[in-house]
């Protein structure tokens, strides 16, 4: 149940700070992560 409430207090707090984000960097960077993790078990 913490564990839940501190996700959700993440969400909210990154949410308010994500239009300092570029959302275009945090989309290649997951993609980058998933891509490295699908070579490195393929």
């Amino acid at each position: 149940l913490y564990n839940q409430f501190w996700a959700i207090g993440f969400v909210m707090g990154f949410g308010e700070h994500a239009e300092l984000l570029e959302p275009k960097w945090l989309k290649v960077e997951l993609a980058e992560t998933i891509r490295r993790s699908l070579q490195a078990h393929g």
